[in-house]
């Protein structure tokens, strides 16, 4: 199970002792389901030391704590859960196709609007956390709503992903320019005007 972590202390949404109760209870509370192994994926701007310590502290110092070293999407790849706040890596993980869980302790609406939307499940308890993963991962019926809703916020966020967006791009560019230029041949004004 993927934790993506974001610069909450960094960019000062909390206070590092909340971010250490944070991770501690996400990584604690997955660590209660036997068959779910945690391992936390911070974000580029963020310390690899502090997570390091934090986990030694905790007694968790088995938990591994990834920077840089393996490619996101590896590790999306190889997840069936992603836990998060609110990063645009959890975007990426909906578009994986994985079930992603927003945990939101500090009182803060998600401004991505994962959980609102259905594609993503939410906890504002971290005490939820390991029933919420039970269910994740073993409710046939709560999966496929995920799935539909999921599917859902992804058309109406990042479209169709075939590969074919720059392509939808460049022509609706060109379709601009001749409704551009359309409007500039027949409009009868002749006033000084510059048009792409």
């Amino acid at each position: 199970m993927l934790i993506i972590t974001q610069p909450l202390v960094e960019e000062r949404v909390c206070a590092k002792e909340q971010r250490e109760a944070l991770i501690s209870g996400i990584v604690l509370g997955i660590q209660k389901i036997t068959e779910c192994v945690p391992i936390i994926k911070i974000h580029p701007r963020e310390n690899i030391e502090d997570y390091k310590v934090l986990l030694k502290n905790q007694g968790l110092h088995a938990v591994p704590v990834i920077h840089m070293e393996i490619p996101l999407y590896d590790l999306l790849s190889a997840s069936d859960l992603v836990v998060g706040v609110s990063s645009t890596a959890m975007l990426e993980a909906l578009i994986f196709g994985k079930i992603v869980i927003a945990v939101n302790l500090f009182g803060q609406p998600s401004q991505a609007g994962f959980s609102s939307s259905g594609a993503a499940m939410s906890i504002e308890d971290i005490e939820e956390l390991p029933s919420i993963v039970r269910s994740a991962l073993y409710d046939q019926n709560l999966r496929a709503r995920l799935s539909d809703t999921r599917n859902d916020y992804l058309y109406e966020h990042a479209y169709i992903q075939d590969g074919q967006a720059s392509k939808r791009v460049a022509d609706l560019i060109i379709q601009m320019i001749e409704e551009s230029r359309k409007a500039r041949d027949g409009n009868s004004y002749s006033g000084n005007h510059s048009y792409i």
